[in-house]
């Protein structure tokens, strides 16, 4: 759960703090924080591997894959631009997020209906 709501919060800010910040500074971070957990969370909240070290380590793997690949693809396509990228991969990763939080609501919602007991 805390990769979720990781990667839907940097989803959030991080474009919105690249955009219309006046500091190279806190666009840098906030392009840091992106590119270093986002896409990795949008994956990592469906997997368990019960380590949380190791959780964080390989969603940090899949965020600079991703980062990586992306890039790639805009440079070969001449379409390259670091806030293009930002909402590329932003948008469907902070609909991954959202989906598993929903997706854990629902559970247990549906947990507290059962662990009603039946007289």
């Amino acid at each position: 759960m805390a990769a979720a709501w990781a990667g839907l919060l940097v989803a959030a800010c991080a474009p919105l703090i690249v955009v219309l910040a006046p500091d190279h500074t806190s666009r840098f971070a906030a392009m840091l924080l992106f590119v270093g957990l986002v896409p990795g969370c949008a994956v990592m909240c469906w997997l368990d591997i019960g380590d949380a070290l190791s959780q964080t380590a390989v969603a940090i793997v899949i965020s600079i894959s991703c980062y990586a690949a992306a890039t790639t693809i805009l440079i070969w396509a001449s379409a390259w631009h670091p806030d293009i990228v930002l909402f590329v991969l932003g948008a469907p990763a902070a609909l991954s997020c959202l989906g598993r939080l929903l997706s854990a609501r629902r559970s247990m919602q549906a947990v507290r209906r059962r662990s009603w007991p039946i007289t």
